[in-house]
């Protein structure tokens, strides 16, 4: 009996060890692994009611139980290290009861992911909220503090929707929120998130966002639903959203099918608000931004006006886009949102403010070697459409070639420029400067609405909003012209197919676009003398046109009249010097036919053409009456008729004669009126 006693007291224990050291209770799913980088440990089992604290203990539990999910419950800390995330394509996904950020990375912490997917769970109805003063708290990965987040090859983050709850700052970043730090996007896919600024990511406060390949699709910035703001304060960068000096590189990798319920579909610089904090900041030498879609403003790309250096910030916060490669292709701007989208801009939008309100300053665009073609508008502007604030310069070299544009009614196909007083704080004289030659140097020949040609004195100046000026420009060039075709060649930025539903299917803007750069011109000043005898003969014109020729190829032509003391002069102005070679260039000048004259034309562009008109008719002779020759018989009385007797006044033989004739002319007259009357 004692034996029995001593063996049962010897199995108790080794029971209770083999209890003891078993892996995980029997309820737990071996397929999941939880973790709570707040509240977990990584003695835990990593159970939804056990999660362990850190990545590399998650990693491990679902490598070694062959699962493919780690659920989060609290966000993952990365803080003050260097880390490298992989799991093999396999997930961290929001548990359907969290709200807040999956991964924080902070204290100048840097992590790379690759080949891991960080999924928000929105298919199964999971959602991010707000959770901190400046909108973030909701994200797949919050970046602060100087910290690096680089989203690297077979890396996705995916499916994150954060609720708009009301708040006064505007929920951001449905795939990132980046504060002060760095987001690189080498190769990875950031996809259908949502959030009201920055579907894909919000970057602020001086931080960094830089795309080298990989890709940003499918993500929304959706309309707030804040009851103290207007209606149309959020939905803006439905791929990125850069405010208070936050540059965005963009060298390489697809922005697309993207879509900001109010601005900028693909990338917005700015949000519905002025930045407050130093300007944002976009440099694109290449990638593609296309198919996307926005409500109010820039289908493609958004570029925000700001404050200047006098205004609230004390330093300029105005946005600012150099673009010198790559492609803006096939985006909308649809005007469905609740903003202003009169300029809408399908690819492209820049706003401004009216330069009586010294404390503000436009958006300013930097385009060079671009191509606009191929974009379509409702109504005008089918490559370019700027309202009575904007400033548009498309400058000499590295400039542009706009053709094939359209609009619905075949008018201002190309550019159309609107001075008006009725934009309120966007009102104004909208001043401009375009260049009669394309890039390559073949001439544009614009025309206007009527099909006339533009004069070259026309294609810069300022327009007048109290006169409710505008300025339409078209032209007929198509893609195999050569000019053309030199031009593509040269071209390195494409602003092709995208479309507006109001103006400006290529680029619309309320603000400043400088496309190309000034280079060293020339003038050539031309001058007009007649002789004529001081219009003896009364057949001077009272103008006449002459045509410029550079290196024998037509660039357009300037009306000349004479001034109020009877001058005729002009000047051809802001003309290149060289071609990109530093090849001078050799031009001259040829005067229309002037009828009745004859044309001579002294002097070279140095020291100016000098016209000559003489005139070649002579006034008609007038015929001299001969006498007729006397007959040399006197003819018989046979031959001679007697005139008839024409009735005397108050003849009696008059009335009835007098009166059919004039019934005559009245019957005459009645005819010509009623044609007149019916053309």
């Amino acid at each position: 009996m004692k034996r029995l006693r001593l063996a049962l007291m010897g199995i108790v224990p080794a029971l209770c060890v083999c209890l003891f050291l078993g892996a995980r209770p029997a309820w737990a799913d071996p397929s999941f692994v939880y973790v709570n980088g707040q509240t977990g440990s990584d003695i835990d089992p990593g159970t939804e009611a056990a999660p362990v604290k850190t990545f590399a203990k998650a990693k491990e539990l679902l490598l070694a139980s062959g699962g493919d999910t780690i659920y989060v419950t609290g966000a993952i800390q990365v803080s003050g290290g260097v880390e490298g995330w992989d799991l093999g394509g396999k997930a961290l996904r929001r548990a359907a009861s969290y709200h807040g950020e999956l991964v924080h990375v902070g204290n100048g912490a840097t992590l790379t992911l690759q080949d891991i997917v960080i999924d928000g769970a929105s298919s199964d109805g999971a959602t991010g909220r707000w959770s901190t003063g400046d909108g973030s708290g909701g994200s797949l990965v919050g970046v602060f503090g100087g910290s690096t987040l680089t989203v690297g090859e077979g890396a996705v983050l995916q499916g994150n929707d954060i609720e708009s709850e009301g708040k006064w700052y505007p929920e951001g970043g449905g795939g990132i929120f980046a504060n002060r730090s760095t987001v690189n996007v080498e190769g990875g896919s950031i996809r259908n998130n949502s959030a009201v600024l920055g579907g894909g990511i919000y970057g602020i406060y001086d931080s960094t966002i830089n795309m080298s390949s990989g890709t940003i699709a499918g993500n929304r910035a959706v309309r707030g639903n804040s009851p103290g703001l207007p209606a149309g304060y959020g939905g803006s960068g439905g791929g990125i959203c850069a405010a208070n000096g936050t540059d965005v590189n963009l060298s390489g990798g697809t922005i697309s099918g993207n879509s900001a319920f109010e601005l900028g579909g693909g990338i917005s610089m700015g949000t519905f608000y002025a930045s407050e904090a130093d300007s944002p900041v976009l440099t694109m030498t290449g990638g593609t931004i296309t198919g996307n879609t926005a409500g109010s403003a820039g289908g493609g790309i958004y570029v925000q006006a700001g404050y200047s250096a006098s205004g609230y910030a004390g330093t300029p916060t105005y946005a600012i886009a150099h673009i010198t490669a790559g492609e803006v292709t096939d985006n909308s701007l649809t005007a469905t949102g609740d903003g202003n989208n009169a300029f809408g801009g399908g690819g492209i939008y820049v706003n401004g403010y009216s330069r009586e309100y010294t404390d503000f300053h436009n958006g300013e665009l930097y385009l060079a070697n671009v191509e606009v073609s191929g974009n379509s508008a409702a109504t005008e502007g089918g490559g370019y459409a700027a309202c009575p604030v904007s400033v548009t310069e498309v400058s000499l070299t590295n400039g542009a070639t706009f053709y094939g544009n359209v609009t619905a009614d075949g008018n201002a196909r190309e550019l159309y420029i609107l001075a008006s007083l009725a934009y309120g704080t966007h009102s104004g004289d909208p001043v401009y400067e375009i260049s009669p030659s394309m890039l390559g140097g073949g001439a544009y020949r614009w025309v206007y609405d009527d099909g006339t040609e533009v004069p070259l004195d026309r294609l810069k100046g300022a327009l007048s909003a109290a006169d409710n000026e505008s300025l339409s420009l078209s032209n007929d060039l198509v893609a195999d012209n050569p000019d053309v075709q030199r031009a593509l060649g040269l071209a390195t930025v494409h602003i092709t197919g995208n479309t507006s539903a109001t103006r400006g299917g290529g680029i619309g803007s309320n603000g400043s676009v400088f496309i190309g750069k000034s280079v060293d011109t020339t003038e050539i000043s031309v001058s007009k003398t007649w002789d004529d005898a001081n219009d003896k003969n009364g057949i001077r014109p009272d103008s006449i046109r002459v045509e410029l020729y550079r290196n024998g190829t037509y660039v357009g032509y300037q009306t000349i009249r004479a001034d109020d003391g009877g001058n005729w002069s002009t000047t051809f102005a802001n003309l290149p010097k060289a071609d990109a070679d530093g090849h001078e260039y050799v031009y001259t000048v040829k005067e229309r036919p002037v009828e009745g004259y004859t044309t001579t034309i002294a002097g070279d562009a140095s020291s100016g053409f000098a016209i000559t008109n003489t005139v070649t008719t002579t006034p008609p002779t007038p015929p001299t009456t001969e006498e007729p020759p006397k007959p040399t018989t006197k003819p018989s009385r046979a031959t001679v008729r007697k005139s008839p007797a024409l009735p005397q006044t108050g003849d009696e033989a008059f009335p009835p004669i007098a009166f059919a004739g004039i019934a005559l002319v009245l019957s005459t007259i009645g005819v010509v009126t009623r044609c007149r009357w019916s053309l």
